[in-house]
């Protein structure tokens, strides 16, 4: 649903595909570091479960990362908002912490730094190092 809205002509549409988006993204990072505890006895089935959360977010990010699509609606020059950029955080934070933030996705980021916006360029950079901060 979320990338549907992003294709829409209307900013608010396209706001409210990121927030679908980025709420995604917050679940699974949030999945991500709800491991069980080193030592602990874990039972079969809390295992799996855990097993089928890493399956699933994997699935999440590969369709939502699927070629670029999402990164390219978020910033390319032509279609990118400051306030779709303000609400990226914990979708890079997600690509970074799968380590799925590619080259070609980190230039796509980087791009809509070069828009002559000042408050663009502040904003994207709050955002690249928000997402970094757990790095």
């Amino acid at each position: 649903m979320g990338i549907l809205f992003l294709s829409q002509d209307f900013l608010g549409r396209r706001v409210d595909g990121v927030k679908l988006i980025t709420e995604v993204a917050f679940q699974c990072l949030r999945a991500l570091q709800q491991p069980a505890s080193a030592g602990a006895v874990v039972s079969a089935t809390q295992a799996a479960n855990f097993e089928r959360k890493l399956l699933m977010i994997d699935q999440a990010v590969e369709k939502l990362m699927k070629d670029g699509e999402v990164l390219r609606a978020i910033f390319s020059k032509e279609r990118t908002h400051l306030q779709l950029v303000q609400r990226t955080e914990q979708l890079l934070r997600l690509l970074m912490v799968k380590g799925q933030l590619t080259e070609e996705w980190r230039q796509i980021v980087w791009q809509a730094s070069q828009i002559n916006d000042g408050d663009m360029k502040v904003d994207l950079y709050k955002v690249l190092t928000g997402a970094a901060s757990d790095m």
